[in-house]
């Protein structure tokens, strides 16, 4: 990207466009595209919906971008993963559901790399501070 000078925004704009000739030709192989403009016929209370899942779309993808500008790649992975188990509890919250060892295991996973992670910046950050050996 940086080679060509191109901006993020042109990046994902060029990234979302094939994504989505690719979804419209699985929809078409698929036979699923027609039923589903039919259905849209049907039911246009849905239109803004899909424009209001869009616009935040695309909010939530400028704002990934400017969260890796600001702070980095890995900065922004984990927050993006705080963002899923955070959906998660509200889910549990919202709509009751068994509870399984499995949601235990990997929260202690993600805490764990949070927790690497944040032990490997700042031993990374006192290395360079002392001074070089003699």
């Amino acid at each position: 990207m940086t080679n060509y000078k191109a901006k993020e925004s042109e990046m994902m704009q060029w990234s979302n466009l094939l994504g989505c000739g690719n979804t419209v030709v699985w929809l078409i192989v698929g036979g699923d595209l027609f039923p589903a403009f039919h259905f849209c016929k049907q039911n246009s209370y849905l239109y803004p919906f899909f424009l209001l899942t869009g616009f935040l779309g695309y909010i939530a993808a400028n704002s990934v971008v400017r969260v890796i500008q600001l702070a980095g790649p890995v900065t922004a992975s984990i927050m993006g993963s705080a963002r899923k188990i955070v959906a998660l509890i509200l889910s549990f919250l919202i709509f009751p559901k068994p509870f399984t060892p499995w949601y235990v295991y990997s929260g202690a996973i993600f805490f764990t790399g949070v927790f690497m992670n944040t032990y490997a910046s700042i031993r990374a950050k006192q290395q360079q501070k002392l001074p070089p050996p003699a």
